[in-house]
């Protein structure tokens, strides 16, 4: 039992080494390996079957990564020409037909539970996209970033701010009405137009480019990566809920701005990763 586990741990680490060096078993030399182990149970010598799936995992987890390398171009192209083109169709058809019962039912569901205490964390949640909070975060986020030599991201970051106008544009054209009482329960009332939800559209733009930039900007402490990564993953997570729950949006509406959101967020991206290599 201890030559046992003393060769699983060197077989572990020879395991781990080879994967993070690119040297991985190939599929032919890992199913012998299983026919092995089945021919021969108790043979303690053998590799442990762990450590073969555990191969087969980095193999194919390489393989994906290595083809997606290769046709990224393809691949980026064809996921936002699908997105791109969801969310046209979609703006079609809720200028078409405004009200859907798979709205009303979503918000029905989303709006089952409630009370004082989930309604205080909503409104919460949502702050962040309201004046003054909006200006709060983003005004924030540029000083932060100027003050400790990132200008280029500071750039960035404000450049967040120009969600608003394109969530406006499409609210005009679209010119959708808002949810209203009594077919919704409206805890937070707003007067804008409802698609896209701009709500959702900045979160992803503002939040999910800081959690690119913790990603990328290494020189950060690791702990406030972390730390910004989290909240900004929760808050993309939580805004299309509390949007539905406080009544302000529709199911489409959330959805529109997370595809608009995701389609400036990658422009924004391009855009800094292009100055960042010049």
């Amino acid at each position: 039992m201890y030559y046992w586990g003393l060769t699983f741990f060197s077989d572990l680490f020879y395991l781990i080494n080879d994967q993070f060096s690119g040297g991985c078993l190939s599929p032919d030399l890992f199913m012998d390996l299983v026919r092995q182990i089945k021919k021969n149970k108790n043979n303690k010598n053998n590799i442990p079957v762990f450590l073969l799936i555990m191969n087969g995992i980095f193999y194919y987890t390489n393989l994906v990564k290595t083809i997606f390398g290769k046709y990224q171009k393809r691949v980026t192209f064809y996921v936002l020409g699908s997105i791109s083109i969801g969310f046209v169709v979609l703006t079609i058809l809720i200028s078409v037909f405004p009200k859907s019962l798979v709205d009303l039912e979503f918000s029905q569901e989303m709006q089952e539970h409630q009370n004082p205490t989930l309604d205080a964390l909503m409104k919460l949640v949502s702050w962040f996209g309201y004046s003054p909070g909006s200006v709060i975060v983003v005004l924030s986020g540029v000083l932060l970033f100027f003050i400790f030599k990132y200008k280029k991201e500071a750039l960035c970051i404000l450049i967040t701010a120009l969600s608003g106008l394109v969530t406006l544009l499409v609210k005009i054209v679209v010119n959708r009405p808002r949810p209203t009482e009594p077919i919704v329960r409206i805890v937070q009332k707003v007067n804008q137009q409802s698609f896209p939800s701009g709500h959702v559209l900045f979160y992803i733009v503002y939040f999910g480019f800081l959690t690119v930039l913790m990603y990328h900007l290494k020189t950060i402490p690791k702990i406030m990566r972390i730390s910004v990564t989290a909240i900004s993953m929760l808050l993309i997570f939580a805004i299309p809920f509390s949007r539905i729950y406080l009544g302000a949006h529709w199911f489409t509406d959330v959805l529109g701005g997370f595809l608009l959101g995701i389609l400036c967020l990658y422009a924004l991206c391009l855009f800094y990763f292009r100055k960042t290599v010049k």
